[in-house]
């Protein structure tokens, strides 16, 4: 990943932070490598502490973002009829096209919900009408409570390299050398007959000497790379 910034300062870091955030997401046991720059801990220092801060302040059940989304698709299904097919189970058609909920299992037909988490506007309106709470069918990671159980930890300064404490397993590990990245395709095959020779004339020049080839007379080739009849 690359950014162009106007320099190496506190926002600059704290930017590139937030899009790799983006890019990886929640990763267990992640681990930075960085050089020795004093910007980079400020950075990651400020960045936890203000989403920290924005979390402890929010009002909401789940994280702003995803309550603004969430909030979009009822909107938005306020207006789609609805058929109970039983108890959890419903049939809903909008205009992009029909859905098969069932609330149980907290799944449509058209598979959105299961891949993000969030209601689609089918299983949205399919609640609405058994008056089931929209909320208990988000994932709970996307809760207001997971949010600040994300960032309740503080990020300290790394101090001076010479005073870390490395464990051994890491002192000690060993690197072998990369594995050469084979060629994707067939191997080119190589070229049959003789190679062309070289000479060198009187005042330095090269000659190149072709063979004749005796069937054609052609010069260059052989019997498999020749074209003639």
């Amino acid at each position: 990943m690359f950014w162009l910034v106007d320099s190496a300062n506190h926002n600059s870091w704290k930017y590139f932070m937030m899009k790799l955030k983006e890019a990886i997401g929640d990763i267990d046991n992640l681990a930075f490598v960085f050089n020795r720059h004093a910007s980079i801990t400020h950075a990651l220092e400020s960045w936890f502490c203000e989403h920290r801060d924005d979390a402890d302040k929010s009002t909401t059940k789940l994280s702003p973002l995803m309550e603004k989304d969430l909030l979009g698709i009822v909107a938005k299904a306020r207006f789609l009829y609805v058929h109970a097919l039983g108890q959890f189970k419903f049939h809903v058609v909008d205009p992009d096209g029909e859905g098969k909920v069932n609330l149980m299992t907290k799944s449509c037909s058209r598979a959105k919900f299961k891949i993000i988490g969030i209601p689609c506007v089918h299983a949205v309106v399919a609640a609405l009408n058994r008056s089931v709470k929209i909320y208990s069918l988000c994932f709970p990671f996307y809760t207001i409570e997971s949010w600040r159980e994300l960032y309740k930890e503080t990020i300290y300064p790394c101090g001076n390299e010479d005073e870390w404490t490395v464990p051994d397993d890491i002192n000690n590990m060993q690197f072998g050398v990369p594995v050469e990245k084979q060629p994707v395709g067939h191997p080119k095959k190589k070229k049959l007959g003789r190679p062309k020779r070289k000479r060198f004339s009187s005042n330095g020049k090269i000659l190149v000497i072709y063979r004749k080839y005796s069937r054609c007379g052609g010069l260059g080739h052989n019997k498999t790379s020749c074209k003639a009849r």
